[in-house]
């Protein structure tokens, strides 16, 4: 015997949110119940793209738990934009759409009142006498609150830190650092780092920290079990976009994971407070490396958008833990824009440390200079869609030989922030 369940969903999405979010940034929907103990359903919607590229809106599916089938179709009201699949799923559910890239949703009736809606249907069918794990049954959750004074940002130096006080959830420890101005690089003046710290987590412990944005909570994410602590950023124009009360915005840290035992203690210590003002303390460990690759001045006017090329990925000088390699599309990445060169840097770590990657990319005889920095985790990339136009690349001369020479030299940063 079977229980069947239809329901639907719906996203309003202000497109200001198109240019105010950083890819992997999201907000979700409410959980909503299927009619069966503890299991929901729910959306993400990433407004600047949840991968590899910026400049798309994605959707993802999440379910609290497995074991039922399912069918699904996702929708942007006004527009022939559909997205489908399904099937049967022991455990939960995430399935991710790249629903359209922004120039799409643009154009066209799509956009009323500057909001766009994505619609998603589901049909849920579950066997009744089939044994199935509640994922909810031992689900904690901890959350803190930083309250920042949004006109006091610039007051801080870069490297200037704030520590939330230990909280305790069952018999994990975890606790915040954040660096309103960012953790020492130059170009990170304008970010907000947030850092995680914790011990005793369950082997898969799940991290968040956001603040709302026109009405939507705003955050990104990572599942860690490595207890070195792990980064979240913020622009500080986006804190300056931010809700706020008296020009003070609440960004929320959050901590859950799924406890297996019995008895599980529900009693998280009191609300975050903020300590003095300190340096941080911090030992690092650094590995360069450099690549140049070469690209045809025909290229440049006769493949197609999306064409590309690769170094080979390879270790980084030095270490067997850091991978990186750099993808480079001659006409661009997407349609539009055409006319511009775009590079995507892929870096991967085993390493259990907190590792960032800075780097510089140059144009061989142009004084063209384009710096980065990436935090690195199991498979990260940073995109630059436009990186040059093939008109700057001739005016300044960086065709030489019929040809162009990019180099990108990268810097691996194994960092232990002491606390």
């Amino acid at each position: 015997m079977k229980f069947e369940f239809n329901d639907t969903a719906t996203i309003e999405v202000n497109t200001d949110l198109l240019t105010c979010c950083d890819e992997g940034q999201y907000f979700e929907t409410k959980k909503r119940s299927i009619g069966k103990k503890n299991l929901f359903w729910w959306l993400r919607c990433y407004p600047n793209g949840s991968g590899v590229f910026c400049g798309s809106v994605d959707v993802s599916i999440h379910t609290s738990f497995g074991g039922f089938s399912i069918r699904h179709v996702t929708t942007i009201d006004r527009s022939d934009v559909k997205k489908s699949g399904g099937g049967y799923y022991k455990e939960p559910l995430v399935c991710n759409h790249s629903l359209s890239p922004h120039f799409r949703i643009k154009s066209g009736s799509i956009i009323q009142n500057n909001v766009f809606v994505i619609r998603c249907k589901v049909n849920f069918k579950i066997a009744l006498d089939e044994p199935r794990i509640d994922h909810m049954k031992n689900f904690m959750e901890d959350s803190a609150i930083i309250k920042l004074n949004r006109k006091t940002l610039e007051s801080y130096d870069l490297g200037d830190s704030i520590v939330g006080e230990k909280r305790t959830i069952a018999d994990m420890t975890w606790w915040t650092k954040y660096y309103p101005c960012g953790v020492e690089f130059e170009n990170d003046y304008y970010n907000f780092d947030v850092f995680f710290n914790f011990t005793n987590a369950p082997e898969k412990t799940h991290f968040s920290c956001g603040l709302l944005i026109g009405g939507a909570f705003v955050q990104k994410s990572f599942d860690s079990m490595y207890s070195a602590g792990r980064a979240i950023s913020f622009s500080h124009k986006q804190l300056q976009n931010a809700d706020h009360e008296n020009d003070v915005v609440d960004l929320v840290c959050k901590v859950s994971f799924n406890r297996p035992t019995k008895d599980v203690p529900k009693n998280p210590t009191l609300p975050l407070k903020l300590t003095v003002l300190t340096k941080p303390t911090t030992s690092k460990t650094c590995y360069k490396d450099s690549v140049a690759f070469s690209i045809l001045e025909c290229q440049l006017t006769f493949n197609e958008v999306g064409d590309f090329g690769s170094t080979p990925k390879r270790f980084v000088t030095g270490s067997d833990k850091h991978q990186w390699r750099v993808l480079y599309f001659p006409v661009g990445v997407l349609a539009p824009p055409k006319g511009f060169i775009s590079l995507i840097v892929e870096a991967s770590t085993t390493e259990t440390k907190t590792v960032f990657l800075t780097g510089e990319i140059t144009i061989r005889g142009t004084p063209f200079s384009k710096k980065f920095k990436m935090l690195v985790e199991e498979d990260s990339n940073i995109a630059f869609p436009k990186l040059i136009s093939h008109e700057e690349l001739r005016r300044i001369g960086g065709i030489v030989d019929q040809q162009v020479i990019i180099t990108c030299d990268v810097t691996f940063e194994d960092h232990v922030f002491e606390i």
